[in-house]
């Protein structure tokens, strides 16, 4: 992965890294249970204090607030598990969905 680099726009209080599109650096966990489908999502950058991954197709009652149990957080050849909570979910034209979510 290298050395992080900071993303361009930072609102945020804590700095995000950006994450390589090298498509192996992935978020996956089940939706909208451990009885749903497998979801598979490009990570899009990092922070010290969560995390916002690419929304590949539509996730039916995601929302900000709901969270996301025991995903798999894959960066490179590292694979840690996470509990997550949305916080947000950025929409823009010409551009994919970002969900961005807390690791709590």
């Amino acid at each position: 992965m290298g050395q992080p680099q900071p993303t361009p726009i930072n609102r945020r209080r804590h700095p995000r890294w950006a994450v390589p599109r090298d498509g192996r650096h992935l978020l996956e966990f089940w939706w909208p249970s451990r009885k749903g489908h497998r979801c598979s999502m490009r990570l899009n950058d990092l922070s010290t204090a969560g995390l916002s991954f690419v929304l590949e197709h539509d996730l039916p009652g995601l929302e900000i607030c709901h969270p996301i149990r025991t995903a798999d957080v894959r960066l490179g050849d590292v694979k840690f598990k996470a509990d997550l909570v949305v916080i947000h979910i950025t929409s823009a034209p010409g551009r994919p969905t970002v969900c961005g979510a807390l690791v709590y």
